[in-house]
C-alpha cells in the first residue's frame, strides 16, 4: 500500500494519528507528555485526515491512496502502482 498528493503526486505527507499520552494534573493545570505514555502505538486508518507538505492538498487518507499493479518492483520487489506500470507500458 502507498500514499501519494492526488493533487501534485508529492509522497510528502502528514496524517492525523490517534496515540497516547500521559496526563499530568497539578493544582489545577494540566499538560500532556507523549514520550513518557506506557503505550506509544498510534492509529490511523482511510477516514484519518491526511495534507501533503508541498501543496498543502488535505482530505481523508483514502483520497490519498494509491492502486497498486501485480507488477512488482525488478529492485525492491513491492508492487508498483497502477499508473507507473500503465507508464511502462506505453514506453
Amino acid at each position: 500500500m502507498s500514499w501519494r498528493c492526488p493533487e501534485c503526486r508529492s509522497t510528502a505527507l502528514d496524517v492525523s494519528v490517534e496515540t497516547w499520552a500521559r496526563l499530568f494534573q497539578r493544582c489545577g493545570d494540566f499538560e500532556t507528555d507523549f514520550d513518557d505514555a506506557l503505550d506509544h502505538s498510534h492509529e490511523w486508518d482511510d477516514d484519518s485526515p491526511m495534507k501533503c507538505r508541498d501543496c498543502g492538498h488535505g482530505a481523508l487518507t483514502e483520497e490519498f491512496k494509491v492502486r497498486e499493479s501485480s507488477a512488482v518492483c525488478p529492485n525492491c520487489h513491492q508492487p508498483l502502482p497502477v499508473e507507473k506500470f500503465m507508464r511502462q507500458d506505453r514506453e
